[in-house]
């Protein structure tokens, strides 16, 4: 649990040779328009398959960017495909 007022917290640490690390940090701050940029992406990504049949019915679709200037995302979005009349 963190205090109330923390934005942001180192969650893992992975060792990167002697003396260097990888770290994890979460934050939290308000989403602004981070989820129609996500959303755009897997709209992007999709269209590069012609009829979709090559997506599995179920899975993540891992999504990383900028957000402005100075705010780098990653995000993992579970999909499900739909059912259609005509796959019925």
């Amino acid at each position: 649990m963190f205090e109330q007022g923390t934005h942001g917290a180192v969650i893992a640490v992975v060792p990167l040779g002697v003396d260097r690390t990888v770290q994890l940090v979460v934050t939290h701050e308000n989403s602004g328009d981070l989820l129609p940029l996500m959303a755009d992406a897997f709209r992007r990504a999709l269209a590069q398959f012609k009829d979709g049949q090559q997506l599995p019915d179920n899975g993540v679709f891992f999504v990383h960017g900028n957000r402005g200037s100075d705010t780098a995302y990653v995000a993992a979005l579970p999909f499900q495909k739909a059912v259609t009349s005509h796959d019925a």
